[in-house]
């Protein structure tokens, strides 16, 4: 059914007076002198009517925009194109206000030429400024991240020197002498020393900053690399903690896509974890599962757990959980957060279950580049890698 021009004529003001409220509506010959402008278009230029009527476009011109940036606009216009952009103009009182602005050729049918331009603005001053605040934020903060790391940087290097001469001193004299009192001094400085170096190493993974060269990553089978560069080492210091130890890993090969040596990190860091949070007779180990898509390593043991009001942050850096072993030492809380950024960092996704009266058990999952019975006759396998033509 068609409107009535009773209809049309009211959906026409109703629209007019829409522009009229919310935007700066301007209309210009192909000289861009003004003939005609709206209520807006004068209150926010801060000019009367009669001030902009026959006034060149001119007027409202700015220092932000160069000569390049309106050739261009009237370039478009007189092409008989629309032209859209963000346009920096000057009130009468000097004061610069941005608008996002539209502007419209009206052609005429018998030349094909632009005979009047029509232009509808909206004013985005406070998003600008609100974005340069925030551009301004962002800056600030990225100095600060970089002082931060630089800061780092620079103590490690003023750490490092006096404790790796503590360290070499403390071997000195351990060979140096046979007296046993002396020596059991002299090997609680020793582990003191390397304790702390090991600490600050942790601080520079966390924010980047280690000196260890950055590998491409590599197709690495997931479970060779865990049975013969991970589960001796793991065994050994449960055992030596009075651990007892349990692992679950298929005998099928399974492949992801990662950098060795940062799994490898990232698995010890929570081994230590399951270690240090657990006491003697304890359960600790390593499982390793898999589905069509995604394989899991997870490490866990059967120690007092995490609360549950320190479980929701205890991969953030420097969370320290409660005392809940008999040990005096509980770390800097720097533990599960590299393991978590080494994970993000290959690809995977780390998972925190915990339970007071369970334990803990951290969940690494990697998508599965390959299993055993996919891989392809281009592929060549060494033992600990393979290298892939898809790759």
């Amino acid at each position: 059914m068609k409107q009535s021009n009773n209809e049309t004529q009211i959906f026409a003001e109703q629209l007019r007076q829409a522009l009229n409220d919310h935007s700066l509506v301007s209309i210009a010959d192909v000289k861009g002198n003004i003939i005609y402008a709206n209520a807006k278009f004068c209150e926010v230029s801060g000019y009367s009517l009669a001030e902009l009527m026959g006034a060149n476009h001119r007027i409202l011109k700015s220092d932000v925009h160069d000569e390049g940036f309106f050739k261009h606009i009237w370039k478009t216009i007189a092409s008989g194109q629309t032209w859209h952009g963000e346009i920096c103009n000057k009130a009468k009182d000097g004061q610069p206000y941005w608008v996002q602005s539209t502007i419209v050729p009206f052609l005429n049918k018998a030349t094909g030429k632009p005979e009047q331009y029509v232009s509808i603005r909206t004013e985005i001053t406070q998003q600008k400024e609100l974005q340069e605040k925030m551009d301004q934020l962002f800056l600030e903060a990225m100095a600060a991240n970089e002082a931060k790391s630089s800061f780092l940087t620079n103590i490690s290097h003023e750490l490092r020197t006096p404790l790796n001469h503590i360290i070499g001193f403390s071997e000195i004299l351990e060979m140096s002498t046979s007296d046993t009192d002396l020596l059991e001094n002299v090997e609680y400085i020793k582990e003191a020393g390397h304790d702390l170096l090991d600490k600050i190493s942790n601080v520079l993974e966390l924010v980047g900053k280690n000196n260890r060269a950055q590998k491409p990553r590599e197709m690495i089978n997931i479970v060779k690399l865990v049975n013969t560069e991970f589960i001796d080492n793991f065994k050994t210091l449960a055992q030596k903690s009075k651990r007892k130890f349990t692992k679950a890993v298929p005998d099928h090969d399974i492949y992801i896509v990662a950098d060795s040596m940062d799994l490898i990190t990232a698995f010890r860091k929570i081994a230590e974890n399951a270690i240090q949070f657990s006491t003697e007779e304890d359960i600790v180990g390593m499982s390793i599962s898999a589905d069509d898509e995604t394989v899991t390593i997870a490490i866990f043991d059967t120690g007092p757990g995490l609360p549950e009001h320190i479980l929701s942050s205890s991969l953030e850096p420097f969370t320290i959980g409660e005392k809940v072993t008999t040990k005096t030492n509980c770390g800097m809380g720097l533990g599960l957060p590299i393991a978590k950024k080494l994970c993000l960092q290959n690809g995977g996704k780390i998972e925190l279950e915990a339970d007071k009266d369970i334990g803990t058990k951290i969940h690494f999952h990697f998508p599965i580049a390959l299993s055993d019975c996919q891989l392809s006759t281009n592929s060549r396998y060494d033992g600990e890698k393979v290298c892939c033509s898809s790759v």
